[in-house]
C-alpha cells in the first residue's frame, strides 16, 4: 500500500507540474455539434458530430504542437455519411485571463475519407479548422476547453466530378490534461 501511495504521489509531483510549460505533453480532445449548408444552389442544412482526441507537445512556452484524429458522422436529408480524418495542429496561448483562464488560436490541417451509405468505396478528402478558445484550469492541469471555429472540407474528385467544399462555423466543449515539463 505504501508502494501504491508513494508511486501515487510522485507521479501527480513530478508528472503533474504543467502548464503550457516546454517540455509538457497536451492529452485530450473534444466534440462538437456544426450546422451548415452546402454551397450549392438550393442548400441542404447539414448536421454534424465530430469526436476529436488529440497528442501535442509543448515546443516552447505556450506553443504546441501535435497530431488530432476526427471521426465525424454527418446527416441532412436523410442520409448519413461517416469520416475519419487525422493530421497536424498547432495550438498557441496568447493570453492569461487571470489564474485559472488561458485564450488560445489553434489551426490544424486533416486528411481523410468519407464512406456515403450504400457505396462500396470511400472518397478522401482534405480539410482545415482555425479556431479561438477558452481553457479554464480546474487545477495546474486539467482544464475545460470551448473554442469557435471556422473549418472546409473538400472531397477529391471522384467519378469525374469535382469535390464540393463544406465550409462550416461551430463550436467545440473538450477536456486537456497537461502532463509532465521542464520545472
Amino acid at each position: 500500500m505504501k508502494k501504491l501511495l508513494l508511486g501515487a504521489f510522485l507521479f501527480i509531483t513530478v508528472f503533474l507540474n504543467a502548464q503550457c510549460t516546454k517540455g509538457s505533453w497536451l492529452v485530450g480532445g473534444d466534440a462538437g455539434y456544426n450546422y451548415s449548408k452546402l454551397d450549392v444552389n438550393d442548400a441542404e442544412a447539414v448536421s454534424t458530430i465530430t469526436i476529436n482526441p488529440n497528442l501535442g507537445y509543448f515546443v516552447i512556452d505556450k506553443l504546441a504542437v501535435g497530431a488530432v484524429i476526427k471521426f465525424k458522422s454527418t446527416s441532412y436529408a436523410g442520409i448519413s455519411s461517416s469520416m475519419f480524418s487525422a493530421g497536424p495542429f498547432v495550438r498557441y496561448f496568447f493570453a492569461d485571463l487571470g489564474e485559472k483562464a488561458k485564450l488560445f488560436g489553434q489551426g490544424q490541417f486533416t486528411f481523410g475519407s468519407e464512406t456515403e451509405p450504400g457505396e462500396d468505396e470511400s472518397v478522401s478528402f482534405t480539410g482545415w479548422d482555425l479556431g479561438l478558445g477558452l481553457a479554464y484550469f480546474f487545477n495546474h492541469n486539467v482544464a475545460l476547453e470551448a473554442e469557435l471555429g471556422y473549418g472546409s472540407e473538400k472531397p477529391s474528385e471522384h467519378d469525374g466530378i469535382e469535390g464540393i467544399a463544406n465550409n462550416s462555423f461551430g463550436l467545440k466543449i473538450g477536456f486537456q490534461i497537461e502532463l509532465g515539463g521542464e520545472h
